[in-house]
């Protein structure tokens, strides 16, 4: 009797904690109340969802800044700071805007934030999870080859003809991971295999400069690859492929190498898991294998993968996520064939009277290759107008030469051994509604030791830091018109002596001109330091490639104009959803880089043009019918190129390109779909990479179709995918064959 007496004095003397209630409506943005929409706090299972006349109202015991995420069906998803005090009501007019276009066609690569593709000012596509799952895209080009606009040349991008063929040294397009840059440390190539394919939610390839944003190695564009975002509950996909490459066609060609008249099979297979442990704390992880023993002699590859991605959320109004990856593959590199006649087998360059060994310059090279990453993210909501982010990256590569005599990895002194490291603050203002502010600044440095560079100081080891500050403005004038601009001071020292320094502006408008009509104009400056590849490579092992110590900065001025809209008809004839975007662009360039004979010393080095422009138009249209089961879209890139002191065309660009798709589902579980692909000849192919490989100078237009079919049946997906089904041959970039025609079989489970 006693005990329960001291627990009711107990129980009585305690402070009840208080609630905080959360109430207010839900309107689309012309004022009719949105039933059955989501409100939640970011973070936490705590929400609700609306009434059939748009009020809410739910109580919670967190106090300080949380972040209320809305969401509806048929409406773009929205995120608001609040602030919740202890006792006290806090009142919300929450206002939700129509998707004009499909869910997916959410862009954050044009602004650093999540925005309707529609409105954006500037050229952007998208390529969906579902686009990659059902074309089994396993590396990245894959995919980004049936975008419009954008050429696969090895692993050099051409975006709007900004890139050439440049012996898979620099680019100037930059591949980033969830808005972070992926910038390996010996080239600043492009590493497409670097990234699991099976953990991406999106990828956004944006068109044009977007160096006022992201820096000089986005002068030519961005790809922009988007994660998965944590389940709400758990997710395991287990997925496994297999297939064959189709011997070619010719027998000559097949006569070259024992196996060309051999089917030459692949295969893969990948597993990932992903789910919440708790309110605060989620994760995904993901591991692949393939094995792929190539069309052509000394192609073949093993590639492993693993991949992470951690969520910690302590409070409402911190967050903090990490990517950590590894990479371990063995590649046979295929650089260029023997001749016209032959192929399928690499070729050799003898410089000289050096007997045929690892010393002579080979069409082929043979790496095993290691590289880490590691993205940390930390963001905090100051309040209801602030917040700010703080990005780490670092990144490892080790790459050992494969001795063609032993067949074992030389020492990383023979090889490169780099680490690329650095970070970024982000402090984000939105003072209203209609206007938000970000202002940012980072550091990275770069350390690589490579058997194939000799730096100023005349050794192998070099680095290259930078420093940059930015800022970038988004302020809507009216209800129709927004304006956006942008400035970034870029510093780069290349070495002890010499530094470069470059201001990038940018402006563009977006105007609604009609319902669900967007006109746009944009004006930006570009800007990219020579890679370390470029300025330094001295070497003959593979091409003879004589390095530059005076090669400086390029720069660009991009201008483009362009109308994007979406209309639905229910006509008696034609029903559905037609989306279109058309643009017109002029680019023009300052210290181009492009790779030159030497002829003094017989050998290629990259160099800077005065001047050269590039202009071209670009048309994109898609259809869906009414119940979305089919849907057609087409592309077509026109491109003009002149390099102004010789009046010729730039080599390796493609005057006119076209992209199609065509995705129906068939009948019950099945679908089907297929890519057409098409790409004119170059109008200028450089003949100087002919005087060491034969036959070099031979291109020819690009004609490739893909045919696919899928069976769906509860958690498993069964593909089947032809790829080049009409068995074209062409030449991918110079002395090198095109892929033939090959079979995939792939089976997924998720569950």
């Amino acid at each position: 009797m006693r005990t329960l007496a001291f627990i009711a004095v107990l129980l009585l003397g305690l402070n009840p904690v208080a609630a905080q209630t959360i109430k207010g409506t839900v309107s689309d943005d012309q004022g009719s109340p949105l039933p059955g929409a989501n409100i939640v706090i970011v973070g936490t299972s705590v929400g609700t969802a609306s009434l059939p006349d748009g009020t809410f109202e739910f109580d919670t015991t967190i106090t300080g800044i949380v972040v209320l995420k809305v969401s509806a069906i048929g409406f773009y998803s929205t995120q608001q700071s609040v602030r919740l005090v202890e006792g006290e009501t806090l009142l919300l007019s929450l206002i939700l805007k129509e998707q004009v276009l499909e869910s997916d066609e959410v862009v954050v690569t044009a602004s650093r934030r999540e925005q309707p593709a529609l409105s954006v000012p500037v050229s952007v596509s998208v390529l969906s999870a579902e686009d990659l799952g059902r074309r089994n895209v396993i590396v990245l080009d894959d995919a980004l080859r049936t975008v419009s606009g954008v050429q696969v040349l090895g692993n050099q991008i051409n975006i709007r003809g900004s890139s050439g063929f440049a012996y898979n040294t620099g680019s100037r397009v930059l591949l980033m991971l969830d808005g972070m840059p992926l910038l390996t440390p010996e080239s600043d190539g492009v590493p497409l295999e670097a990234l699991p394919a099976t953990e991406i939610e999106r990828i956004e390839v944006l068109k044009g400069p977007g160096s006022a944003l992201y820096g000089g190695g986005a002068l030519g564009g961005v790809i922009n690859v988007i994660s998965r975002e944590l389940p709400d509950t758990p997710v395991t996909t287990v997925s496994s492929f297999a297939g064959s490459w189709e011997p070619v066609r010719h027998e000559v060609w097949r006569s070259g190498w024992t196996h060309g008249d051999e089917y030459r099979p692949f295969w893969g297979v990948s597993m990932s898991h992903a789910r919440r442990s708790s309110p605060r704390f989620g994760w995904w992880a993901n591991a692949s294998f393939r094995r792929d023993s190539g069309y052509r002699q000394l192609s073949g590859r093993d590639v492993f993968h693993a991949f992470s991605k951690l969520s910690w959320q302590p409070k409402p109004a911190y967050k903090l996520e990490t990517l950590l990856g590894i990479m371990i593959r063995e590649k046979n590199s295929f650089i260029f064939w023997a001749s016209a006649n032959d192929v399928l087998s690499p070729g050799r360059i003898t410089l000289g009277p050096a007997p045929l060994d690892d010393s002579n310059p080979n069409g082929a090279s043979d790496n095993f290759v290691k590289q880490l990453s590691f993205l940390p993210v930390f963001t905090h909501f100051v309040g209801t107008k602030w917040f700010y982010e703080i990005k780490g990256r670092v990144f490892g590569l080790f790459v050992q030469p494969i001795s063609n005599i032993s067949g074992k990895p030389k020492s990383l002194s023979e090889g490169t051994l780099g680490f690329r490291y650095g970070a970024e603050g982000l402090l984000n203002w939105i003072p209203r509604s209609s206007t938000r502010m970000v202002f940012g600044a980072s550091r990275d440095a770069n350390t690589t030791r490579s058997s194939f560079f000799v730096t100023t100081d005349g050794d192998e080891l070099g680095g290259q830091p930078e420093v940059a500050v930015f800022t970038h403005l988004e302020e809507e004038l009216s209800e129709n018109l927004q304006v956006v601009a942008g400035l970034r001071f870029d510093h780069y020292r290349i070495d002890q002596s010499n530094a470069e320094s470059r201001l990038s502006p940018k402006l563009s408008l977006a105007y609604t001109w009609m319902p669900r009509q967007v006109l746009r104009l944009a004006w930006g400056h570009g800007f990219r330091v020579p890679s370390f590849a470029e300025r330094f490579t001295d070497n003959r092992d593979f091409l003879p490639i004589i390095r530059n110590l005076e090669l400086k900065p390029e720069r660009s001025q991009s201008i483009e104009v362009g109308i994007r809209g979406s209309t639905s008809l229910r006509s008696s004839l034609v029903q559905g959803t037609f989306s279109w975007d058309a643009s017109a662009f002029w680019n023009t360039y300052d210290g181009f880089i492009e790779p030159r004979l030497v002829v003094s010393e017989q050998a290629f080095q990259f160099v800077n043009l005065p001047s050269a422009r590039i202009v071209g138009t670009e048309f994109q249209l898609e259809w869906k019918n009414a119940s979305e089961q089919t849907a057609l879209s087409v592309g077509y890139t026109f491109l003009g190129s002149r390099e102004d002191q010789t009046e010729e065309e730039l080599p390796f660009r493609s005057r006119h390109q076209v992209v199609t798709s065509l995705d129906s589902h068939v009948w019950g579980p099945f679908s089907a779909g297929l890519d057409y692909r098409f790409a004119s000849r170059p109008g200028r192919v450089e003949t100087d990479f002919a005087r060491f490989v034969p036959d070099a100078e031979l291109m020819v237009d690009t004609k490739v179709l893909d045919m696919r079919t899928s069976f769906t049946r509860g958690p498993f997906v069964v593909n089947v995918i032809v790829n080049n089904a009409l068995e074209y041959h062409f030449v991918e970039r110079p002395a090198l064959l095109g892929a033939p025609r090959r079979y995939t079989l792939k089976l997924t489970y998720q569950h």
